[in-house]
């Protein structure tokens, strides 16, 4: 076999994948569905799954499934979700995330009923910001860009945040899933 050495040199290798990964950063990001759950310890929690809003990466976590879709088919999962405890020592976080909310939709403001009940579903559709970052897992050793912290979607437009640096997740079990899309929930 012989090699075009000047083409060789003057060319950039391309990207098989054809999918650029979500690099670590802030993003605006949308609501696509969101439910309730219990965690490991089970405390009430809610689910989130975000798809990017805006940039040149907006509908990444769309696309990505859908490629999985077609790949894993039962088995594929929508990667770009955020589970936040909503009791106990977690309340502050959830008021933070509920504040981040408030502050990325002008207008909106939880409706909690008055023994506490809150449908999360008026989440649905909402905009938020959140920073991403790298996160290796303990047990594959495989690097994912995880959502971790809420932040109205001015901060992130205005690129005030400090991208966090990598972490190793901790482990937790299999994750829990969001049921499977319906035709009408995905976002193109």
């Amino acid at each position: 076999m012989k090699i075009d050495m000047n083409a060789w040199n003057q060319t950039e290798a391309a990207d098989m994948g054809g999918f650029k990964r979500l690099p670590a950063g802030g993003y605006v990001c949308r609501v696509q569905a969101v439910r309730e759950d219990k965690s490991r310890s089970g405390n009430d929690e809610i689910v989130i799954r975000l798809d990017i809003a805006e940039g040149p990466f907006a509908g990444y976590f769309s696309r990505d499934y859908m490629h999985s879709v077609k790949r894993w088919g039962e088995q594929a999962f929508w990667k770009g979700t955020y589970t936040q405890v909503t009791v106990g020592k977690s309340i502050p976080f959830f008021k933070g995330l509920l504040e981040a909310f408030k502050a990325s939709n002008p207008g909106y403001e939880p409706c909690f009923g008055e023994t506490g009940e809150w449908d999360e579903q008026e989440l649905r559709g909402k905009l938020i910001g959140f920073i991403f970052r790298e996160e290796t897992s303990p047990t594959t050793g495989k690097t994912s860009v995880v959502a971790r912290y809420p932040k109205d979607v001015e901060t992130i437009r205005s690129g005030n945040y400090t991208v966090p640096e990598p972490a190793t997740r901790q482990y937790y079990g299999p994750a829990s899933e969001l049921p499977p899309l319906e035709d009408e929930d995905i976002p193109f």
